[in-house]
């Protein structure tokens, strides 16, 4: 949207390059050009027969001269498609970039819509958070625009912790993403990723631990998180009596934690955390480790009691729920399946191994 604001406003430019975290979204356009590029339109008007009584201007040619502001005298007479016509031509010497921007910019914030918008202060701001602030620069010049009860500036928040100030002045386009990283906050998700992966190799390859990076809940993490920090941190190996399904749903749904394998595949009591920004690491290791160890307390004693019932027994029980009205109940359905399976591997000739 903002490239096509751009691209449509006859502004030259150079690579176009998005990024996005937690707390910001940004575009970044190179050699954008200062000013329009000039242009030369030619307008057509009415055909000449219904413009000139021969030599003699109509309504039609007087009134098509005025509305361009031109003399009579200096209208054009053009051929399109067989038929002359009169017509105009037009010099636009162009206009200033951050003039045309400002115009333009507001309608491309605006068609940012999520399936799900939310709606805060003036009645027709909507974004799927809370917008804060509007950056927007041209070289060293602010692009000036309100978008609902937002002006647009030169300020960007960064930590709401900093020490020095939450918010920073950005003095030049171009100093934008240097001036996040000098405070931490790396805005390319894909640098995020790296940085990531690459801590999470240094503090497992002490140990030989694997994580499997191919987890969806990588990218997850990597969009949750503006400046990665990460640690590693392990819980008591007596849970690794648990079924690992346990063990890593309860970190990977929950917690968005990466398990940690050894070389052999076989789960280790470790696990690594993703933090953001400057924090106290050892704090939050503690946290983090005494949250695993109260669900895993939860899981261990649930998986105690369901160990009390039998399979058989909780199977018997199924005659207590109904499936449907008029298919019966819950263990009537589990039979039908049953005969079904039976059925199919009677078909493909399996033997009792195979068919288990």
């Amino acid at each position: 949207a903002v490239e096509k604001a751009v691209k449509d406003a006859r502004l030259s430019y150079g690579a176009v390059n998005a990024y996005a975290s937690p707390r910001r979204l940004i575009v970044v356009i190179e050699n954008v050009a200062a000013k329009q590029e000039e242009l030369n339109e030619t307008e057509l008007g009415p055909k000449v027969a219904q413009a000139f009584d021969g030599d003699t201007p109509g309504p039609a040619a007087l009134g098509f001269a005025r509305k361009h502001n031109v003399e009579v005298n200096d209208l054009l007479k053009i051929e399109n498609n067989g038929d002359m016509y009169i017509a105009v031509e037009k010099f636009n010497a162009g206009s200033d970039a951050c003039e045309v921007l400002a115009n333009a910019l507001p309608n491309a914030i605006s068609q940012l819509n999520a399936a799900k918008n939310m709606r805060w202060g003036a009645p027709d701001l909507e974004f799927s958070r809370p917008i804060r602030t509007i950056l927007a620069l041209h070289g060293e010049h602010v692009i000036p625009f309100v978008y609902s009860d937002l002006a647009s500036g030169r300020v960007t928040r960064v930590h709401r912790g900093d020490p020095v100030s939450p918010e920073r002045v950005i003095k030049n386009a171009n100093e934008l993403l240097s001036g996040l990283r000098a405070v931490g906050i790396e805005p390319d998700a894909a640098e995020r990723l790296k940085l990531i992966t690459e801590k999470t190799n240094e503090l497992i390859s002490s140990f030989g631990g694997v994580v499997d990076f191919n987890a969806p809940v990588l990218q997850e993490v990597v969009n949750l998180v503006e400046e990665p920090t990460v640690i590693l941190g392990e819980f008591e190996a007596r849970y690794l009596e648990l079924p690992e399904e346990i063990l890593i749903s309860v970190m990977i749904k929950h917690q968005r934690y990466f398990p940690v394998h050894d070389k052999s595949g076989k789960l280790t009591n470790h696990f690594i955390v993703v933090a953001n920004g400057h924090i106290d690491q050892d704090a939050v290791r503690h946290g983090n480790q005494n949250v695993i160890a109260a669900r895993y307390a939860d899981a261990a004693f649930f998986w105690d009691q369901d160990l009390k019932t039998s399979l058989e027994e909780l199977s018997s029980r199924l005659d207590l729920i109904t499936f449907q009205e008029s298919l019966g109940s819950v263990r009537d359905h589990v039979k039908r399946s049953a005969n079904i399976a039976n059925a199919i591997a009677k078909i493909l000739e399996l033997n009792s191994d195979e068919n288990k």
